[in-house]
């Protein structure tokens, strides 16, 4: 039943993003989507706080994750400010930047979260290729010209070792728990899937960004999988 309700206030964020209700009163789009982003963004860290509330105490993991949500709400909000900005400014490479940096700094707080699941005492090395296999991906695209990161390049790099490290951290929570790993493995995909998305709209071939960026494909392939994956995250709270 706890599932149940985490998960049905999530999946107001991500009905909130799918639907884009605000379209219908502001006449102004681009900040209708702020709107939307950021009643989304609000209804995750909602749903984080009832998740936490629900557990008999509240763990560090769980403090953690609940702080990423902060994070990645202040990201969003950020990121969706460079539509409403009709002129250029002087601090929107400022503004972009914060806006990744809290994105970013998000994801590193969940795979903090699970780290703490991996078997440092009995470690294979092994399982390392899960959390290289994504950044090895971004930089063969990038060298091949799929994708022109440019100056960015090393940073999309780092990105990609993050969500990369992410997934391999959630994947030895399955050994602790069953519920939480499948959660923050679904969450870890949704994620990859959602920013190799949003790349390659930004940096892909005009083709590709012309695809991409028209309104169906973009809300299919990055925000549904962006926010589907934090609803994920919110349910995690219950259990970690």
């Amino acid at each position: 039943m706890d599932f149940i309700i985490v998960f049905a206030i999530g999946l107001l964020g991500v009905l909130t993003i799918m639907i884009q209700p605000l379209r219908l009163f502001m006449k102004k789009k681009n900040f209708a989507g702020l709107g939307n982003k950021a009643f989304a963004s609000l209804f995750f860290c909602i749903a984080g706080v009832i998740a936490a509330g629900l557990r008999d105490f509240i763990s560090w993991q769980a403090a953690i994750v609940l702080l990423s949500f902060c994070l990645a709400a202040i990201g969003d909000v950020l990121l969706a400010m460079g539509p409403v900005l009709k002129e250029p400014r002087k601090d929107q490479p400022f503004i972009f930047a914060a806006g990744s940096t809290s994105v970013a700094a998000a994801r590193v707080l969940i795979f903090a979260a699970l780290l703490s699941f991996v078997p440092f005492d009995n470690f294979d090395w092994r399982t390392l290729g899960i959390a290289l296999f994504l950044p090895l991906i971004y930089a063969a695209l990038w060298i091949r010209g799929k994708l022109k990161f440019g100056r960015r390049s090393g940073l999309i790099v780092i990105y990609g070792l993050i969500l990369g490290a992410l997934l391999w951290a959630a994947t030895h929570a399955l050994a602790f728990d069953l519920i939480l790993g499948l959660l923050t493995i679904a969450a870890a995909v949704l994620y990859i899937i959602s920013d190799t998305a949003l790349f390659f709209s930004n940096f892909g071939s005009n083709k590709v960004k012309e695809r991409l960026r028209s309104g169906k494909s973009f809300l299919w392939l990055v925000m549904l999988p962006y926010y589907t994956a934090q609803a994920l995250v919110a349910c995690a709270v219950l259990v970690i």
